[in-house]
């Protein structure tokens, strides 16, 4: 009888401890997942953000160089259409109570790419340089989520 007990002894400890390893390595791997989902999405967000502010420079800076009075004046309504696009999709992603991101929707906003600007390169390297502080803190973000870490 006692080989018996003994026997069920050693197996709820087994069973245990085995529950026990079970419940640590699904937390682990919840965990795990959880912080490659957030610095996915995470990451998303910054490519399509950047993305974002490359198209809206880019087209900027065509509609800046070109009249409506040249050849290719659908390539400039394309152009025209596709920076409105690429504006709204910038200033939606943007948090208003962030003064960086304040700084970005008057940038972006006030942008003057008529032709005849003067101002438009130093206008387009200050939303460069606000973009870049924008997205630094989000990629360090992504490091360390990567790491495991909050």
């Amino acid at each position: 009888m006692e080989e018996w007990l003994s026997a069920l002894i050693g197996a709820l400890i087994g069973a245990f401890l085995s529950a026990i390893a079970t419940y640590f390595t699904l937390r682990f791997n919840y965990r795990q997942l959880f912080a490659e989902t957030v610095s996915k999405n995470r990451m998303d967000w910054i490519n399509v953000w950047r993305e974002n502010v490359s198209k809206f420079l880019a087209c900027a800076e065509i509609l800046h160089t070109h009249t409506k009075k040249d050849d290719d004046y659908n390539e400039l309504i394309g152009c025209e259409k596709e920076l409105l696009e690429s504006r709204a999709m910038i200033l939606t992603r943007l948090n208003t109570t962030e003064r960086d991101h304040i700084l970005m929707y008057g940038a972006i906003t006030q942008i003057d790419y008529t032709p005849s600007s003067t101002s438009f390169y130093a206008q387009q390297v200050a939303i460069i340089e606000l973009a870049q502080k924008i997205l630094k803190p989000e990629w360090e973000r992504v490091k360390m989520e990567a790491k495991g870490k909050r």
